[in-house]
């Protein structure tokens, strides 16, 4: 994929902010939609339309051989991906040894998956020997013979390896890997990029933001790793410096639709509702019905203080989605704000039905029990809350409590 990305920022600049570029824009993101829901025929569709009115890039082809790919037309496939590849060399190498191995052209499946090994962008090879494409061919000899080259340098094995204990989740023995290796990995900025991703597994962002801002310093031109620096300036509520971050993101690599959403988030927290709201608009266009679409346009909605229209977007999500005690909290502390006092102290309470351990649950229920009169109700919940390290709930137990 990231070779792939080297052409995005062409299409950023040659979109810019003009009305029909933008809609262009949301073709392109619709496709990606479209096709990551397997309908395929409808992403062909408005990949066609990209073709007749952009000028066009590898990547619109590499997609309509991905389609073409998912339908089991691999001659096709095999058409668009060799155009893919003939603009942006090796884009499209490992698709198309897919497409032969899929044919049962063994030569040509092996000839271009040694032209992909050969690349910069290889994948790992757990990764290939696991797609059941090639399962088709693992049995001939001349597959068993290809495995015995070396394609893969000592460095290159230690950075899959660290990578592999991070996807398990076991970021001590990455970090070990990461100092045992440390003069040996290259480039310097993978080096640092998976000591931030196992120091985040740690839950230490001040030692991730460290190592992520080095990777950066090295590597100025990854979305990735500034979308990563952005989640991590999120967790640590440097909104304004999440924002250029995600924002530098989208420029870089304009076709990657959770981009739009986590901006929309960080713009509201950083105070900027124009740019949430104009993001939203996008991700709506995309998944109208998600409910991570529902739950942010419930979060702008309130911080325009629009109460009503709130809590329409959060009865969305918890119909889809009633799991999450944050969303009852959320919904009960908007309710509250809209003066629904018996809805605010349901939905606190279906908050503590899922999760009895929240503080901030307690103390918003022992406000509405004392609005709703219930003065022994509230001085429970604010008594829990402060048992669960809310320090707003000891000054209220003070004030309304007799001990």
């Amino acid at each position: 994929m990231k070779i792939r990305r080297l052409i995005l920022y062409s299409i950023f600049i040659l979109f810019g902010y003009d009305a029909l570029a933008q809609q262009q824009l949301l073709y392109r993101l619709k496709t990606k939609v479209l096709i990551e829901q397997e309908k395929y025929d409808m992403a062909l569709d408005l990949l066609q339309n990209s073709i007749s009115s952009q000028k066009t890039d590898n990547t619109i082809f590499c997609e309509i051989g991905d389609c073409q790919y998912h339908k089991q037309d691999y001659n096709h496939a095999i058409i668009n991906y060799l155009k893919a590849d003939s603009i942006l060399q090796n884009s499209s190498s490992f698709e198309l040894a897919r497409c032969y191995a899929a044919i049962g052209d063994n030569s040509y499946s092996l000839l271009w998956l040694e032209k992909h090994l050969k690349g910069n962008q290889k994948k790992t090879e757990l990764e290939i020997v696991t797609d059941p494409v090639f399962a088709t061919i693992s049995h001939i000899n001349e597959w068993k013979e290809f495995w015995k080259k070396p394609w893969y340098s000592e460095n290159e094995t230690e950075i899959n390896a660290i990578s592999a204990l991070l996807a398990k989740g076991k970021p001590n023995e990455a970090l070990n890997e990461l100092d045992t290796y440390q003069t040996k990995i290259s480039p310097k900025h993978t080096y640092y990029a998976l000591q931030a991703k196992a120091y985040d597994q740690q839950n230490l962002p001040d030692q991730s933001l460290l190592s992520i801002t080095q990777a950066i310093e090295k590597h100025s031109l990854s979305d990735d790793y500034l979308s990563f620096r952005a989640l991590l300036f999120l967790k640590t509520r440097k909104y304004p410096q999440a924002l250029d971050d995600i924002s530098k993101a989208i420029k870089l690599n304009p076709l990657t639709p959770s981009y739009y959403l986590k901006r929309a988030e960080i713009a509201r927290l950083a105070g900027d509702t124009k740019m949430a709201e104009s993001d939203l608009k996008i991700y709506q266009e995309l998944y109208p019905e998600s409910v991570e679409t529902n739950h942010q346009l419930g979060l702008l909605e309130e911080a325009k203080r629009n109460h009503l229209t709130a809590l329409s977007y959060y009865d969305k999500v918890i119909e889809k989605d009633a799991s999450k005690p944050a969303y009852f909290l959320e919904r009960g502390k908007i309710a509250l704000d809209a003066k629904q006092i018996e809805k605010a102290d349901q939905d606190f309470g279906m908050a503590l039905d899922l999760d009895p351990h929240i503080a901030e649950a307690y103390l918003q229920k022992g406000n509405t029990r004392l609005i709703l009169q219930d003065s022994e109700g509230a001085c429970y919940c604010w008594k829990k809350a402060k048992q669960f390290g809310n320090a707003e709930a000891a000054k209220l137990i003070y004030q309304n409590c007799k001990e």
